[in-house]
């Protein structure tokens, strides 16, 4: 290319099925936005992959060769310190991105320069189901963000990279798994911005050949060194193995044994707040009682367990009518703004 695009395009192909593939290349090139690079990284993939990207003659697409198969986060943290773009947008070999992309994030991040990252409600293919965090408010999210990835769908990212390069940031080439996790951690707990717009504009599929399917036990061992890393920071004490594994069951698996475990757990983050003094006292509980409920509901549902109501957590949570409002905007106001941007996203595809 001629002149600095202002948008790098970063993907990362491995084994990809080829129809895959080709529908995620065609998907960037046919953008409304034209003013990019596309950045492919040949991380060793199979034969038929090579093919099909040599098959496309755009001057927009570079093709970085790796001598052997790094893995995705080496592959995208060398794709980072490539990239030529004023912004960088994420891309799966596998996933869609929709025609208006990179035209809306791009005007986006040119409103808002204070925005690290932005990324956007994406929908699973072939259902009515989109991922999408709404969490666009800073202490939130980085609350909720030691308990959960609740920051934006890898694959809808798009980085503004001077501020991370101006911060040291990039993938955490030690996280083999669960490297978006880690990144987005490492902005918010330098002070970065995280947004999310309320627009779907990818398009996730779901297949027996990703990653997250296919390494869930290395990726949930990511995860937990994710939120380790977190309750360090805010809270100043390095969880144990014990700790460790009731912390990351709040939101994903089942209670392991003891409600009473959890609750001395979350008494200990609290406790740690009070020295750190990271967090306001009352955003802290609030989130706290939040997750409290969430737990409860989710084991009762899934597993029929109903011992996180017999605590004192849990009724002090009900109790706390001035937190309601929190509860419900991160719930019922969740759900419906969900149904509005897929009766959004129908009605385009429709017009």
């Amino acid at each position: 290319m001629d002149k600095t695009p202002t948008v790098s395009v970063l993907m990362s192909v491995y084994n990809t099925k080829d129809e895959y593939l080709k529908e995620a290349i065609e998907s960037i090139l046919v953008q409304s936005y034209t003013d990019f690079e596309f950045l492919i990284i040949d991380d060793k993939t199979c034969d038929s992959n090579l093919i099909l990207l040599d098959s496309y003659n755009d001057p927009r697409i570079r093709i970085i060769h790796n001598d052997c198969n790094l893995g995705l986060t080496e592959s995208l943290y060398n794709g980072v310190n490539l990239a030529q773009g004023k912004y960088i947008a994420r891309m799966d070999s596998d996933d869609v991105s929709c025609p208006d992309r990179l035209k809306t994030q791009v005007k986006y991040l040119e409103k808002n320069p204070d925005v690290a990252v932005v990324g956007s409600a994406v929908k699973y293919m072939d259902t009515n189901k989109i991922v999408m965090h709404l969490i666009n408010d800073d202490t939130t999210l980085k609350l909720r963000g030691v308990f959960t990835n609740c920051f934006v769908a890898h694959s809808s990212a798009m980085l503004n990279a001077d501020i991370l390069r101006n911060n040291n940031i990039n993938y955490d080439k030690s996280i083999k798994k669960a490297q978006d996790y880690m990144l987005w951690a490492d902005c918010v707990m330098s002070g970065l911005k995280i947004r999310t717009i309320e627009e779907i504009l990818v398009l996730y599929r779901v297949h027996d050949g990703q990653i997250t399917k296919n390494a869930s036990q290395e990726q949930c061992g990511c995860a937990k060194m994710v939120q380790n890393k977190m309750i360090k920071k805010y809270f100043g004490y390095d969880m144990s193995a014990e700790e460790t594994d009731i912390h990351f069951s709040m939101l994903k698996d089942k209670m392991i044994g003891n409600a009473k475990n959890y609750e001395s757990h979350v008494h200990r983050i609290l406790d740690g707040n009070e020295k750190n003094e990271m967090f306001k006292t009352k955003y802290l509980y609030r989130e706290c009682y939040y997750i409290w409920i969430l737990m409860t509901i989710k084991n009762i549902v899934r597993y029929k367990c109903f011992s996180g109501i017999f605590t004192k957590i849990f009724w002090k949570a009900i109790a706390r009518v001035d937190f309601w409002h929190y509860y419900y905007e991160n719930t019922i106001k969740c759900a419906v703004k969900e149904r509005k941007i897929l009766k959004k996203y129908a009605a385009k595809k429709e017009s």
